[in-house]
């Protein structure tokens, strides 16, 4: 039921979901009876990651657990994403356990974020409403500004002084040639360090512009209006002229033209309450170096809230229903009784692996979606109806061998006989059609289903088939 509830809730309003914001109407919504069966879902997770197998792998220690947020729908211990002093045992868990609670409560946070025009400015939100909400429900919170310009990343480092070089070079080729070179700006200097880089002028010119078009395309999709200089300036996504750089010319004598480069440091920020407080921050902190725009991506925080408790839910659930030891019964799978011994087939627990690796991170809300995206489309092809009958066919090889047979068409009807009894009661995914009162009506989806002896039929007779 859950699962098939899941796909249903995908169908409805999840696969609707893009960058852009999500009104009341488009928001996941599920009945009390749907909810208990999702939350029985994430009660079974906890109990298979607190298997000893899951507390040696990611180094539990009795005094990370004193607090335990067992019940849904309650606080949950805050806990800092990717940072030591902690086990990544007790972080996965309280990843585990703020997703769950964002069933709950993601709607809610996602429309009171919504009503502040997702301000990132902590004093914008009165009350435990929000951020703050988030913050108590999930230990964490989505970021609300975007990243425009990572300085810390070697990779942006050697991309820049390549640039330059070539600039520089496109320069000197230009002089020796009788032209000027470059009189717009100065050429950029290669830059020693990520610090050098971030404290230059090309560092801001590029982190103002990158800022200027996010910004740009949040005030287009929040209707705020390009023109309404007063919403844009309260809700601080106005980028001061000052922090742009600008060059005047003085000399043109010598190998290249020289220039005067004036422009004021933006705000540099050094911890979460000083975000949010004008349109174009720097941040350094822990090691990292970064430019940030006022506004979210929005992609990030509509699959953090909205899509990724449901989505990390669905991909359990399907785990359980193409690989588990009950396979496709939900509801012996997630009886609260049933406990998890580790004694199960080195397949289900590789896939087991995987999932609390992959899907489960221990990062801030942006990473965790970004993670259940990228677990999701590591699953396109395993699990499918052709997959199962696939690797049916390769583990029961013996019982597909008819002696000397050679008539084709009795050899299929062998075939799909022979299969037919392994296949019948398995799931596999398979492609399907939204259904018609559905915002995606019409569009193919991916559905977890029982597999029918007309798919063993069809996959018989042509192996190559897409089911």
């Amino acid at each position: 039921m859950a699962l098939q509830t899941l796909q249903e809730l995908d169908d409805a309003y999840l696969a609707a979901i893009d960058d852009g914001v999500v009104q009341a109407e488009g928001l996941p919504s599920l009945t009390q009876i749907q909810r208990e069966a999702v939350m029985a879902g994430f009660d079974f997770m906890f109990k298979v990651f607190e298997h000893e197998r899951y507390k040696r792998k990611y180094g539990y220690n009795t005094s990370d657990h004193r607090q335990r947020p067992l019940a849904a729908g309650s606080p949950v211990p805050g806990y800092f994403a990717n940072v030591g002093g902690e086990s990544i045992y007790r972080r996965k868990f309280l990843s585990i356990a703020g997703l769950r609670n964002l069933i709950i409560y993601g709607p809610t946070i996602y429309t009171q974020m919504r009503d502040k025009l997702f301000s990132g400015k902590p004093g914008d939100y009165v009350g435990d409403v929000g951020p703050h909400l988030m913050k108590t429900m999930t230990g964490n919170v989505v970021d609300l500004d975007e990243t425009v310009l990572r300085c810390s990343d070697r990779g942006t480092l050697v991309g820049i002084n390549a640039m330059n070089a070539h600039r520089r070079k496109a320069a000197m080729a230009a002089k020796d040639k009788g032209f000027e070179g470059f009189t717009d700006e100065p050429l950029h200097p290669e830059y020693a360090g990520t610090h050098d880089f971030s404290a230059s002028a090309q560092a801001a010119a590029i982190a103002a512009t990158a800022a200027q078009n996010s910004i740009d395309h949040f005030v287009e999709i929040m209707g705020i209006g390009k023109d309404n200089e007063a919403a844009k300036a309260k809700r601080n996504l106005i980028i001061d002229k000052k922090a742009v750089p600008t060059y005047t010319l003085q000399s043109k004598t010598g190998s290249q033209p020289t220039f005067a480069t004036n422009f004021t440091p933006v705000i540099l920020a050094t911890n979460n309450a000083d975000r949010g407080n004008a349109a174009l921050w720097h941040y350094v902190n822990c090691g990292m170096d970064s430019f940030h725009a006022n506004v979210p991506h929005m992609a990030d925080v509509n699959g953090a809230l909205l899509k990724a408790p449901f989505r990390c839910a669905e991909y359990w659930f399907q785990l359980l229903a193409l690989h588990g030891p009950y396979n496709g019964s939900s509801s012996v799978l997630c009886d609260p009784e049933v406990g998890f011994t580790g004694e199960a087939s080195a397949e289900f627990l590789e896939h087991l692996d995987a999932f609390f690796e992959d899907c489960v991170a221990d990062s801030c809300f942006n990473q965790k979606w970004k993670a259940i995206e990228a677990y999701g489309e590591s699953l396109a092809h395993e699990g499918t109806v052709v997959d199962v009958l696939q690797r049916l066919q390769v583990a029961n090889q013996a019982l597909f061998d008819y002696g000397d047979e050679e008539d084709e068409a009795v050899i299929t009807q062998k075939d799909i006989d022979t299969m037919w009894p392994l296949a019948n009661g398995r799931v596999g995914k398979a492609a399907a059609t939204a259904s018609p009162g559905s915002p995606t009506a019409g569009h193919k989806k991916v559905v977890t289903r029982l597999i029918t002896k007309d798919d063993v039929e069809a996959w018989v007779k042509n192996p190559a088939i897409v089911i």
